[in-house]
């Protein structure tokens, strides 16, 4: 059972005793990611999230990296979308090392500007690895047709001129404006002790204080049909096809994780079996959600050879119609709701995965539901609410999609 709780700074802690393990995974979750950005000041989550392992004035970069590995842990961050993460998974008799050392690197970071001119070219290669990439290429390609000049269009890097261009008085007014207590999230899971844990809490992050109240905004967005492309002189053509999907808190959500499984979301999915395994005609090919907080995608991915590019989105496209017209099948209702369960129950046996749950969940949704209430709301999908769903999303001639390597002239989308 999680607790949680509310410091009188406005930081929210979310926590999991798990006692059964012997680690603890323990997460600063900031409301901070490309979603809060602007054209011009896109990338700036991102190289913050960078900056934050660069030291403070108690640690310098190597310094953090020893005491981690001094201890047998492990520490990183990432940036998405909506959020940044910096998080640190130690055996649980460290507790109090983890906490003193994330809370000096994500409250006091030094920011200094050589640092900053130095992490400057390492997130330039960054980019450019992403740019190698075909398969991150197309993922950001797919989210500028869907999201247009939403903000979640933006690339979560950034581009090379902003990149770049970054300062430290940008750097600053950012990190102030959206680094305050009232929207951050401490998530932790695994082994520890409550009194102990409350101790290094109150100790650390008490005396977190900024006078900043600024929360993310989340815009709405009119999907449009769009369809872009990227030549790149590689041998297959990576491609995306995207339609509206379901925002984070619609009832339907469950519905539509079930649904994903019988599309693309497996092995015995739909798509992997017609594609793959009866024409052989993808190695990798699959479809997944995205939940935003007011709107959501749902893609199909595929990476297949040009010549058969016109023959595979027709594939795609006609078993999205497929589904939306005549529905599922009872067979696939059940082993999709049990893959569902599955899954998630898999995925409880990693504390990792347990605070990020936490995490996410508080700070996104500001609610967390506990592993049975979850189980149980995939138990209550119906055959019947699959079938709305599908006819809901896919009955559409709006859709957008995305091509990335030498793309035939006679493509047809």
């Amino acid at each position: 059972m999680y607790q949680r709780k509310l410091l009188p700074n406005g930081l929210r802690v979310v926590s999991e005793r798990l006692p059964f393990f012997k680690s603890v995974s323990i997460g600063l979750w900031i409301g901070s990611g490309s979603i809060n950005e602007t054209l011009e000041n896109n990338g700036v989550s991102h190289f913050i999230e960078h900056m934050i392992f660069k030291g403070t004035n108690r640690h310098s970069a190597k310094n953090i990296a020893d005491i981690i590995d001094g201890v047998g842990g492990q520490i990183n961050g990432f940036t998405a979308k909506e959020c940044t993460c910096f998080y640190v998974k130690v055996m649980d008799e460290h507790i109090d090392v983890a906490l003193d050392l994330l809370s000096d690197m994500v409250l006091n970071p030094k920011l200094s500007e050589d640092d900053i001119q130095k992490e400057k070219a390492v997130i330039a290669e960054e980019i450019h690895m992403a740019e190698d990439s075909p398969e991150d290429l197309v993922q950001e390609l797919m989210a500028k047709a869907f999201f247009r000049e939403h903000p979640l269009g933006m690339p979560i890097l950034g581009n090379q001129y902003n990149v770049m261009n970054m300062d430290k008085r940008s750097i600053m007014e950012y990190y102030s404006e959206w680094y305050n207590p009232s929207n951050a999230v401490l998530a932790v899971a695994g082994s520890y002790d409550e009194d102990e844990l409350v101790r290094c809490i109150n100790k650390y992050f008490s005396k977190w204080n900024n006078n900043s109240k600024s929360k993310p905004i989340f815009p709405s967005h009119v999907v449009k049909p769009t369809v872009l492309k990227k030549e790149k002189p590689i041998e297959q053509i990576h491609c995306c096809i995207s339609v509206e999907g379901l925002k984070q808190d619609d009832p339907d959500m469950y519905a539509l994780l079930a649904l994903n499984n019988i599309i693309g979301g497996g092995m015995s999915s739909r798509l992997f079996q017609k594609i793959r395994e009866e024409r052989g005609m993808a190695y990798s090919v699959f479809s997944y959600p995205s939940f935003y907080p007011n709107i959501g995608m749902f893609s199909v991915y595929a990476a297949i050879n040009p010549s058969q590019i016109n023959e595979v989105i027709y594939l795609i496209k006609e078993e999205i119609r497929n589904i939306s017209k005549d529905g599922i099948s009872h067979e696939e209702y059940k082993r999709a709701k049990e893959q569902l369960k599955g899954n998630y129950v898999l995925g409880l046996e990693s504390t990792s995965n347990r605070m990020s749950a936490l995490g996410r969940a508080e700070l996104v949704m500001g609610r967390i539901f506990t592993p049975d209430e979850i189980l149980q709301k995939i138990e209550d999908v119906t055959e019947e609410q699959m079938n709305v769903v599908a006819s809901r999303l896919f009955n559409t001639d709006i859709t957008c999609a995305a091509f990335v390597g030498s793309i035939p002239d006679d493509l047809h989308y």
